[in-house]
């Protein structure tokens, strides 16, 4: 029974801790990255709401925005907190075995997780470079 009760505490924690994640790194991003500032002498909407996307002329640099301004972003703060919560797991382990594997996989898929992240960043800077020399 007290198990059961402990195992909910969790799960509210979780969530509650993924609702918070949201609120402070995910809806900042989005307000961020549809921000823009008016060309000079441009006019907004009757209603007041300008459009963010009056710069991108492709699907491509509609990506573009889209992973510079939120994906990385976000991406980095989701590995950041998650180097800190290994290394929180590394202390709360206090030289258990088990814990400490479970700590040891949290990083490693950390760091797997923030490479992944650099290396598409990478590789797509350096197609962009490649397409854009081609085109002279």
């Amino acid at each position: 029974m007290m198990n059961t009760k402990f195992s909910f505490v969790n799960k509210l924690l979780v969530g509650l801790s993924i609702f918070a994640v949201l609120v402070v790194l995910v809806f900042p991003a989005l307000a961020i990255a549809t921000e823009h500032d008016l060309p000079d002498g441009g006019d907004t909407s009757p209603s007041g709401i300008s459009n963010p996307l009056n710069d991108i002329t492709s699907i491509p640099q509609f990506l573009e925005k889209i992973f510079e301004k939120i994906v990385i972003p976000i991406g980095f703060s989701i590995a950041t907190l998650m180097i800190i919560y290994s290394g929180f797991l590394f202390v709360v382990a206090q030289g258990n075995p088990t814990k400490l594997e479970k700590a040891k996989t949290a990083f490693l898929w950390t760091v797997i997780g923030t490479a992944v992240l650099l290396g598409s960043w990478a590789i797509a800077s350096v197609i962009e470079a490649t397409i854009n020399d081609i085109r002279g």
